[in-house]
């Protein structure tokens, strides 16, 4: 072992949700634990949605909660829009919706990280694990540096081996423009692992300015606004609507004609999708005769600057996915 090891109980790989109550569950517990991340600004980050809750999620995060975990704090505490689902059904499907101020979350949980006893934060990619016999030891990072632990928790999402598709462009990254972790992975296989990459699809960012917003309903936040976590009081945040919207024939025949080029559609990833929202692509190829679909355009931040049309997903080209965000009848003009 290297003379300039530092040793801990638990390291966590990876700081995303996971990552953070892995390892705030075992510093709490009294436990030595170091927590590794490629970007230490990118704290449990929200890159795609930066929603929390619904069916299934919703009811996950009640639970993390019940057993002391922090991401319905960090939920309530960053929350811009709450909403209750299936309000028109029995109370056993009721269920809570955020939409967050995804910088506020991420800092918010970085806070709470950094004031945590027992537990270190550091900026390093985990490049392989350290292994003894059958026993994990610890890990190697990319720089060298070695890390001791009695337990070793991976809790990398999508970076893994990472790789980005926008339409024929195959891009090596965890999410648009960070390191994907290649080393890892690697190390991972030949330790007889299976290793894979399950889909995940991405909505257009677009500026507020270049959308008419009169051209959708208001979605307000729900009257009665129920916090996440059982021990959240009062929510002081200013809640921010979202805007609900339909597309229309022209939208669907745009997206139908260029299906070729998206990454699934034209053969190019092969991948197969977590449980999520049916892409607008999909529904789009589904609904022969152009059928309306509706969108829900969602704030990202209290500085309502960026916005993000909700299971608009695609994995499309650039060109044909500003082609088809317009027609909907809300795309104004560029920003100048």
């Amino acid at each position: 072992m290297n003379s300039d090891t530092q040793a801990y109980d638990v390291i966590v790989i990876g700081a995303g949700h996971a990552g953070c109550e892995a390892a705030l569950a075992s510093a709490r517990m009294g436990c030595a634990t170091l927590l590794l991340t490629i970007d230490m600004d990118k704290i449990a980050s929200m890159p795609c949605s930066p929603s929390i809750g619904g069916m299934a999620k919703g009811q996950l995060v009640k639970e993390i909660d019940a057993l002391g975990g922090q991401m319905a704090k960090i939920t309530d505490s960053s929350a811009i829009q709450y909403k209750t689902l299936n309000t028109s059904k029995g109370p056993a499907v009721h269920s809570t919706r955020t939409q967050n101020d995804k910088g506020l979350y991420s800092r918010n949980m970085k806070a709470v990280i950094e004031q945590t006893r027992h537990l270190d934060l550091k900026q390093a990619m985990a490049h392989e694990l350290r292994i003894e016999g059958r026993t994990v030891t610890g890990i190697l990072d990319q720089t060298g540096f070695e890390y001791s632990a009695k337990a070793v928790v991976i809790a990398t999402g999508t970076f893994l081996q990472g790789t980005v598709h926008i339409g024929a462009t195959k891009i090596q990254a965890g999410r648009a423009g960070e390191f994907s972790s290649i080393g890892l992975a690697r190390n991972l296989a030949g330790l007889g692992f299976s290793v894979d990459r399950m889909k995940t699809g991405t909505p257009p960012r677009l500026h507020a300015d270049t959308i008419d917003f009169s051209q959708f309903a208001v979605h307000p936040s729900s009257d009665a606004l129920k916090p996440f976590s059982f021990s959240t009081k009062t929510i002081s945040n200013p809640m921010v609507p979202s805007y609900l919207g339909r597309t229309n024939a022209r939208t669907h025949e745009i997206i139908r004609n260029n299906l070729q080029h998206s990454a699934l559609y034209g053969g190019i990833s092969r991948a197969g999708p977590p449980a999520t929202a049916l892409p607008l692509r999909t529904r789009s190829s589904n609904s022969r005769n152009g059928k309306a679909t509706m969108s829900s355009w969602n704030t990202r931040a209290f500085t309502p600057k960026k916005s993000m049309p909700r299971a608009w997903a695609t994995a499309c080209p650039w060109r044909s996915s500003t082609r088809w965000s317009g027609p909907s009848g809300a795309w104004r003009r560029p920003r100048s």
